[in-house]
């Protein structure tokens, strides 16, 4: 006869963003333990990093603009300012309601339901253990949420320069007067329209002969001439070759086909597109555990 093994959950999930947080929220819990990992913050890059700050972002930064150019609708606003460490807090605030309250009342109403909530990085020991911040655990299912990162591409002296990602430009505590956004792609026009209009001076790089190459290809060359109509800089076939530090800027070296140029900025935000988040798990080639 087999022997049952005693696990101390029967379903963990590791990562609580959208898929994870809805996996763990979502199962019959009804006689079962659920462990949610998760190693950074509740609510994951959408919440957090992604759609919702942004969006918010957005639609403060069009605000601003139509505020501005109130003129045309024969309204007369003398003066449009703002106040960057309000427009964080504000969208903190917003943060704050769609994940239902602070972090630590997150916490609590994942408790309410049943779920515990494990906070670390994970790792695989096992096919049915792991490690959460050194303390092992097992589970008779175990579903990886880990999401997806920034890719940043191998670029001569990008990492000692430094750049930012979503992460960091969506609480940025001062704005840059000069950003180069790497990636043309709808992250890179989003976050490029948004720091154009809160009055950065902001140039797009595209490697690709086209900005925006996965969009409507109509749709996409409107938008962009709607765009460079505002004021922002869209360089297509242009690649990112190295970067260096230039005082408290970055003099950024950049091939655009057969020539060379140069841009100085105050920041490079890195916006090439995304990757599965699977290293920190220490799986093989394929998903598979590398000693199992």
């Amino acid at each position: 006869m087999s022997k049952t093994v005693k696990h101390d959950y029967d379903l963990l999930v590791i990562g609580a963003g959208a898929a994870g947080s809805s996996a763990a929220t979502t199962v019959d819990k009804e006689g079962k333990r659920v462990g949610l990992v998760e190693c950074s913050m509740l609510g994951g890059t959408c919440l957090n990093y992604g759609c919702d700050p942004t969006k918010t972002l957005l639609h403060i930064a069009n605000l601003l603009y139509q505020a501005r150019h109130a003129k045309r609708f024969g309204l007369r606003i003398p003066e449009a300012t703002f106040e960057w460490a309000d427009v964080l807090a504000w969208v903190q605030q917003v943060v704050t309601r769609l994940r239902d309250g602070t972090p630590e009342e997150a916490r609590a109403g994942l408790a309410r339901q049943g779920i515990e909530l494990l906070e670390g990085e994970a790792m695989f020991l096992s096919p049915h253990e792991i490690s959460v911040s050194g303390t092992t655990v097992s589970a008779s299912r175990i579903i990886i949420a880990t999401g997806s990162e920034t890719l940043v591409p191998p670029v001569e002296g990008l990492n000692e320069a430094g750049y930012i990602t979503n992460i960091h430009a969506v609480s940025i505590p001062a704005l840059p007067h000069r950003l180069a956004i790497v990636g043309g792609g709808a992250i890179g026009i989003e976050f490029a329209q948004m720091f154009h209009r809160f009055g950065a001076d902001v140039t797009v790089l595209e490697r690709s002969p086209t900005m925006l190459d996965k969009e409507d290809r109509e749709l996409a060359d409107r938008l962009c001439t709607l765009l460079t109509r505002e004021g922002m800089h869209l360089e297509a076939n242009a690649e990112l070759k190295r970067v260096q530090r230039e005082g408290k800027g970055k003099r950024l070296a950049i091939r655009c086909g057969e020539r060379e140029e140069e841009l100085i900025v105050d920041e490079i935000l890195m916006a090439v597109g995304r990757r599965a988040s699977f290293e920190g798990l220490h799986l093989g080639p394929g998903g598979k555990h590398h000693t199992f």
